[in-house]
């Protein structure tokens, strides 16, 4: 009798869950916006680059950016846009979105939404002699998320609240985080002056250490005992425009938009052996004509997405390691990529080994000393 009571509490536990998971999944499925005037809009930004900016309406959005598919000297980026039951109803997000677009060579860009809904793609900035496509939209197979609702529901409440989130694309995968955009005021006197004379462009400072830079900025970002154990790398900058390429211990990548700090991105390179470990730290300068935090986000499409773990350090700190491989001439690499927040920053914290190098399994548990050490 006690036994039949225990399976009936457990059965009921799991109905219970499962509804839950359900109406979440119901509340956050994107409903995709069909384009309209205002919806979105670009303006340039340094050399090549792109501000992309939605209107109110809008509280997610992705984009893709590659070259011309027939070779031409231009890229494409493909905007998506929309919005959730969630967001509009429960979400206390106030402000509009924007993103920075810049491709990896100084060439023109067209911007084209994709409205995902059946219709045409409209190119809404570039050369406007541009033919649409139909894009069939992504959520005919949507139901299927409920058959799979009970075994998803830890994984999508507590990426849903971490606000970073790692998810398969174009076989890579794209990365998004909400981290808390940081006052201009508490930026420093000497960044702020050189972003006002920067205007809408980038620039590099060198810096010895990861420590100096710190103390350029003002701020503790994160101190790494284990990486203070390896020898330091060199990061490098490319000259772009009136910017002049560098190369130093770490490097600071300066983004203004109309005079402001915007971007401001922290890397460092160090190495172990055979092991490169790169570390980027990225902050957010809030824009006081923004209302709420602007959000950042990524896409790698170059390596193949071969899986994701969640990693939670002895500190608490809870990080995803994407593991992805791609082919270099050649000769195969296994990346290892930790994402998380920390003090306000996004980071992004990777090694990548081939075969003759080390194992994946050493380079795995060597990228996992290194999280270990941030508290």
């Amino acid at each position: 009798m006690a036994a039949k009571k225990i399976q009936t509490v457990l059965l009921t536990a799991v109905f219970v869950a499962a509804l839950l998971v359900s109406a979440f999944a119901v509340l956050d499925a994107p409903i995709y916006l069909p384009y309209s005037e205002g919806l979105v809009a670009a303006e340039p930004v340094g050399d090549g680059g792109l501000r992309i900016t939605f209107g109110e309406e809008v509280t997610e959005c992705d984009y893709t950016i590659y070259p011309d598919p027939e070779g031409g000297s231009f890229y494409y980026c493909d905007v998506q846009a929309w919005t959730s039951l969630w967001d509009r109803w429960l979400s206390d997000r106030s402000g509009k979105l924007s993103c920075m677009v810049s491709p990896s060579e100084p060439y023109p860009v067209k911007a084209v939404y994709v409205p995902n809904d059946g219709s045409e793609t409209v190119c809404f900035y570039g050369d406007t002699d541009y033919e649409g496509s139909i894009v069939l939209p992504r959520l005919s197979l949507g139901y299927y998320l409920f058959l799979a609702a009970a075994a998803l529901a830890g994984t999508a409440v507590a990426a849903y609240l971490s606000r970073l989130t790692v998810t398969p694309y174009e076989g890579g995968y794209k990365v998004r985080t909400e981290a808390k955009n940081i006052p201009q005021e508490s930026l420093p006197a000497d960044l702020r002056e050189r972003a006002a004379a920067l205007g809408g462009k980038s620039t590099h400072l060198p810096f010895g250490s990861w420590d100096e830079a710190e103390a350029y900025l003002g701020r503790e970002i994160a101190d790494n005992a284990r990486l203070d154990q390896m020898t330091k790398g060199e990061c490098g900058g490319i000259a772009s425009g009136d910017t002049e390429a560098v190369s130093a211990p770490c490097v600071i990548l300066l983004s203004a938009h109309k005079g402001l700090p915007d971007i401001i991105e922290v890397h460092a390179s160090f190495r172990e052996n055979l092991c490169h470990f790169s570390v980027e730290a990225v902050l957010i300068a809030k824009n006081p004509l923004l209302d709420g935090d602007k959000a950042i986000g990524f896409t790698n499409t170059l390596a193949d997405l071969t899986g994701t773990e969640t990693y939670v350090t002895p500190s608490g700190l809870e990080t995803t390691i994407v593991t992805s491989q791609e082919d270099v001439f050649g000769m195969v690499y296994t990346n290892y990529e930790a994402q998380f927040i920390l003090n306000d920053a996004t980071f992004r914290v990777g090694t990548s080994v081939n075969e003759r190098q080390a194992s994946g399994e050493e380079a795995l548990a060597l990228l996992k000393e290194v999280l270990d050490a941030y508290e």
